[in-house]
């Protein structure tokens, strides 16, 4: 099974949420053959315009040139994709909310193949009250 690992978290391997998610992987054991990583504070990735291009004019592909197209490209080819993501303030990181609307562009559009089923690892750290 070919798993993508998308890493929300801005302290990258250094994560408690990706602690969680490799130990989730090990799990799997044998049935995760191939696994990749993503971490999404170091890519480019801009907001949704809402402009539905996508939709209307581009057949399931957004119009806009950044890092999120090569990622949508890999979540296809996925057959498990883990959002690995953090919850700072109650919410997900912006870095990776951006990538998160970004997604129907390449999720509603019918396709040959099947979107895969994403799966959730999401941790809060632990606040110490004094």
């Amino acid at each position: 099974m070919k798993v993508l690992v998308i890493n929300a978290s801005a302290n990258k391997e250094r994560s408690t949420t990706l602690k969680l998610t490799k130990t989730f992987l090990e799990g799997l054991g044998n049935e995760a053959s191939e696994v990749e990583f993503v971490t999404t504070i170091g890519l480019h990735i801009n907001p949704c315009r809402a402009c539905y291009a996508c939709w209307f004019k581009a057949a399931g592909k957004c119009v806009q040139k950044d890092d999120a197209t090569e990622v949508m490209e890999k979540i296809r080819q996925a057959d498990l994709v883990i959002w690995s993501i953090p919850l700072y303030a109650y919410g997900v990181p912006s870095h990776c909310k951006a990538l998160m609307d970004r997604t129907p562009s390449h999720c509603v559009w019918p396709t040959t193949r099947p979107i895969p089923r994403p799966a959730s690892i999401s941790a809060m750290p632990r606040v110490s009250r004094a």
